[in-house]
């Protein structure tokens, strides 16, 4: 979904989630390219962490933090 919310600024016809692509749209406007990618990190942190037996409640809590903060 975070990859639609920046494919539909470049090339909206390779979106994913075609059924969504106006709400992605909507949506996409209100944030930039650079706050996207960050969010993308800090999932894929999270995914990353989670493989290594990570705390999950605490991964979960600096992960929404984290997207919040963006």
């Amino acid at each position: 979904w975070f990859r639609d919310l920046i494919i539909v600024k470049y090339l909206p016809d390779k979106v994913v989630n075609k059924d969504q692509v106006s709400r992605i749209s909507r949506i996409s406007q209100n944030s930039s390219a650079e706050s996207l990618l960050s969010k993308i990190n800090v999932l894929e942190k999270a995914h990353r962490e989670l493989r290594t037996n990570a705390n999950i409640r605490l991964l979960l809590e600096v992960m929404f933090l984290s997207l919040v903060k963006e």
